[in-house]
């Protein structure tokens, strides 16, 4: 499928605009789908934006192509969501619009949240405290001291994040 704005590059995103219960269609490769839409917005807020470009009584569906493929080594977007690794670093830049959703989906969330534990020490030692925690909360809640049992349940929240 080719780009409908620049009738040049392969389309790799394509836009159902229904308005009035009629259908239009429209394939943009990656630079008009930034030109035309994404410019001012982040592609994680891409459907908030368009539903903010579109009319009220409009409905905006979006829909990646999955036959899109690297310049560079050739993967396809299917082929990347389905085993959700990139073929080359090309491939990050030519499916930057599109990779957050498979990262969400791989990782849970498209943000590094830093470095996590790596000693098994530091694991066990971390396993051990959570474990002196839900003693003393079950033993707060005995005691019927409320206030410190919800004191370990937050610590033993904060723990397991």
């Amino acid at each position: 499928m080719i780009c409908v704005k620049c009738k040049k590059k392969p389309a790799v995103l394509q836009l159902t605009i229904i308005k009035n219960g009629q259908k239009n269609e429209l394939n943009l490769c990656e630079d008009c789908a930034k030109e035309s839409v994404i410019n001012s917005y982040m592609f994680e807020n891409l459907i908030t934006a368009l539903f903010h470009i579109a009319n009220e009584d409009e409905t905006v569906l979006v829909k990646a192509d999955h036959s899109a493929r690297c310049e560079k080594c050739g993967m396809s977007y299917g082929e990347l969501n389905k085993y959700g690794k990139a073929g080359c670093d090309q491939c990050y830049r030519e499916f930057s619009q599109l990779f957050t959703p498979v990262v969400k989906k791989i990782h849970g969330k498209s943000q590094h949240m830093g470095k996590s534990i790596h000693s098994r020490q530091e694991v066990m030692r971390s396993k051990q405290e959570i474990v002196i925690l839900k003693e003393k909360l079950e033993e707060a809640v005995r005691n019927e001291n409320y206030e410190k049992a919800a004191e370990y349940r937050d610590l033993i929240k904060s723990y397991k994040q």
